[in-house]
Formats: structure tokens, C-alpha cells, sequence
């Protein structure tokens, strides 16, 4: 009797035993199974999110990128003939008077007009010349300027103009100016009419900066 008493008992305490570790396995095996799940279910999540958001953006810079709202300096270019027009208003509203010819440079011609005046007949002359003497005349002023060549050859020419009277200029024996004339004849005592006289700065050795006009 004692025998079968402990088999029922044994039996039960191992069918109770089995029931347990079936709840505490299935348990386990269920965590496990949601936990892969959810993490499967929130990589597939981020990735379509990540995917949405980076085409969104794509279609963004697409649509609406600006190349000028970054950091990097970029160089407009100016069409020429916008740029040209706008040269051009802009010379309009200045008087003649102001309007500078930026292509006209000064060039001496004194070397080549001393050694043939005559070449130089109805053309313009620009050099930078020695200051002698300024007489008024009945029609105006007469200057007489020095030029000496690299032979210490000693030359005069003689310009006629009223420009003295307007622009009251000082001029002093020995210094330098620079003038600009239109020699009508060919020659160095006459014909030669001044267009504009202004000093350069620079003077002979012997300059004492006495006054040329007499």
C-alpha cells in the first residue's frame, strides 16, 4: 500500500514539476520572440522613415536648393551689354566737360618736332618744355619755351594764345610745364596756337622761381 501511495505521489509531483517548466519555457520562448519582433518591426520603421525622409529631401533640393544660400563666395557676371548700357546712362548725365577719354595718354613728341617742325604741320603737339618768358600781345599772350636736346643743343618755340587771361596760370622762368598745341604752319616762331599749359613739377638747376610774364 505504502509503494503505490509513493508512485501516485512521485507521478504527481513530477507531472506538476513538467506543467511548470512547460509555463516558465513558453514563457521565455514568447519574450524572446516579441522582443525580435519589435526590434524587426522598429529597424523596418526607422528604415522606411529614413527612406521618406531622405527622398523628401531629395525632391527638396531638387525643387528648391539656391546655390547662393551656402557659404561659398560666388562671382556674378555682368553681361557686357547690360554693363555697356549702363556705362553709357551713365555717361549721359555728365556735362562734355566730364566725360574723361581714358585712352588718351600723354606721349612728348618734343625730341622729334625740334628736328623737323615742318612733319608736324596741322597736327597736335604735346610735350613737357622749359619755361622762358610771357608777353601780353594785341591778341593775347605769346609764350617762349626752351627745349635742349641731349647735345645740349639749345631750341625755342614760340606759342600764341589767350588762354593766359582765363586760366591765370603762373608761370616761372626755368621751370617745366607740360603743353599741348596745334602747329598750323610747320614752324617754330609762329602759327603754333596753345591748348593747354599745367606745371609739372620740375625746374632747371638755376630756376630761382622768378615770374616769366612780363
Amino acid at each position: 500500500m505504502n509503494f503505490f501511495k509513493l508512485r501516485i505521489l512521485n507521478t504527481s509531483l513530477i507531472f506538476i514539476i513538467g506543467i511548470l517548466l512547460g509555463f516558465i519555457i513558453k514563457d521565455k520562448m514568447f519574450t524572446a520572440q516579441d522582443n525580435r519582433l519589435s526590434s524587426v518591426i522598429q529597424t523596418e520603421g526607422e528604415t522606411s522613415a529614413s527612406g521618406l525622409q531622405s527622398n523628401s529631401s531629395d525632391l527638396y533640393e531638387k525643387d528648391e536648393y539656391n546655390v547662393f544660400d551656402d557659404d561659398e563666395d560666388y562671382d556674378i557676371p555682368v553681361p557686357k551689354k547690360a554693363a555697356k548700357k549702363q556705362n553709357e546712362i551713365n555717361e549721359e548725365g555728365k556735362k562734355p566737360s566730364e566725360i574723361e577719354d581714358k585712352t588718351a595718354k600723354f606721349v612728348d613728341f618734343s625730341s622729334p618736332f625740334f628736328k623737323n617742325p615742318a612733319k608736324f604741320k596741322n597736327e597736335i603737339v604735346t610735350m613737357d618744355i622749359q619755361m622762358i618768358f610771357a608777353r601780353k600781345s594785341d591778341s593775347g599772350w605769346r609764350l617762349n619755351l626752351m627745349y635742349m636736346d641731349s647735345q645740349k643743343g639749345v631750341k625755342y618755340v614760340y606759342l600764341d594764345s589767350d588762354l593766359l587771361l582765363t586760366d591765370k596760370v603762373e608761370l616761372k622762368i626755368g621751370y617745366f610745364y607740360r603743353v599741348s598745341f596745334k602747329c598750323v604752319e610747320g614752324q617754330l616762331n609762329k602759327g603754333n596756337m596753345l591748348l593747354s599749359i599745367a606745371p609739372t613739377g620740375k625746374k632747371a638747376e638755376w630756376a630761382t622761381g622768378v615770374s616769366a610774364i612780363e
